[in-house]
């Protein structure tokens, strides 16, 4: 237990653990044996980049790239889909150096399809809407069908505002996330999202947010311009929450390239995940990383499953917590699942009247 405690810079990981200079080296030397172009490994080695014409690709791995019919869980958008048809294979002598290979698909991001009315809840079973209830027990709605023996039941929530939040869990003018840089990792930057936030604090009675704790990192260099802001909901519900619980912490939102959306635009936010994790080589760039995305269920592509744990191992030894959300279905969602990820949400609160937690299941 001597080690508890004492995390390695992101250069002594890479030093210790990561891919050698060599291994990286190898890599390269292959793909440019094989006619990829435009090589590049970043700072920290977790990732050799490279392009190549279909046909070269092809040989490489051992696969064919192929073109697919759209379908409501994979679609490409206004473009034709397309994804390599079987496994893919590289050389033995990279077996134990390649965790995984991205960018030969161009499906995009899946994203959940929010639809709010603050005024009403609707009973999906006979079709009639009931008032929404500001805290758990409010109003109350007759069904048209018997539930655990009872027709009477609370209605929807309006959504908890932050003082309920707070109250619930105990969050009070010590605990407020100080010293603490949580990094909200995102596709695209939305716009104005500081000054959204300052007016969000002012309306639910939060200190107002200090710029110089707030900070922005678009790894696209104009993401939205180019791409558009695909998180853009649920990047404002990650800024507004969080600084609901630790209105003292540091933010940092980073903004995974909005137009690498291939892998259902798992790329970018790996990407965004891995920036956190390199930092400047000497620390990382947050103590806490926000990731309100999931990749898939458990039978997603192995080379997904061993990314992201790859890197959720590199986050324990540096010290940064990665938190996932549970996802927006039932099952298994990964990374969530991970043992070395942290999963959040899955539950139901209940907050009654005067702010107080009633359960949570």
């Amino acid at each position: 237990y001597a080690l508890y405690g004492h995390y390695l810079s992101p250069s002594a990981y890479t030093a210790r653990f990561g891919a050698t200079a060599a291994e990286a080296s190898a890599t390269e030397s292959w793909l440019r044996s094989q006619g990829f172009t435009a090589m590049s490994t970043d700072a920290q080695r977790d990732y050799v980049r490279a392009t190549a014409p279909v046909a070269k690709i092809d040989t490489a791995f051992k696969t064919q790239l192929r073109y697919y019919r759209s379908s409501a869980s994979a679609t490409a958008g206004a473009n034709q889909l397309y994804a390599n048809d079987s496994a893919l294979t590289v050389p033995a002598s990279l077996a134990s150096t390649v965790v995984g290979v991205t960018g030969l698909d161009n499906a995009l991001p899946t994203l959940p399809l929010i639809k709010r009315d603050n005024a009403k809840a609707a009973d999906a079973a006979s079709g009639p809407t009931y008032e929404c209830s500001s805290y758990w027990g409010q109003h109350t709605a007759k069904l048209t069908y018997e539930q655990n023996g009872t027709l009477t039941y609370p209605t929807a929530n309006c959504g908890y505002s932050a003082s309920q939040l707070r109250s619930a869990y105990g969050a009070n003018s010590t605990n407020t996330g100080k010293g603490q840089t949580i990094a909200l990792v995102e596709l695209g930057l939305t716009p104005g999202m500081f000054p959204t936030l300052q007016k969000y604090a002012a309306s639910n009675g939060l200190p107002a947010p200090s710029a110089s704790r707030y900070s922005e990192l678009d790894m696209d260099n104009a993401t939205f311009a180019n791409c558009g802001d695909p998180f853009y909901l649920e990047e404002s519900l990650d800024v507004e929450a969080a600084y609901d619980m630790a209105p003292g912490a540091n933010e940092l939102v980073v903004g995974g390239d909005g137009c690498d959306i291939g892998d259902e635009g798992l790329q970018g936010l790996f990407d965004a995940d891995t920036a956190v994790l390199d930092g400047n080589g000497e620390k990382p760039l947050a103590s806490i990383t926000s990731n309100s995305w999931e990749s898939g269920d458990e039978e997603q592509p192995a080379g997904f499953t061993n990314i992201e744990h790859d890197y959720l191992v590199r986050a324990i030894a540096e010290g940064v917590g990665m938190y996932f959300s549970a996802g927006d279905a039932s099952g298994i969602g990964e990374p969530s699942v991970d043992p070395d990820a942290i999963g959040v949400g899955g539950t139901t609160l209940g907050i009654g009247a005067g702010d107080k937690r009633l359960f949570e299941t």
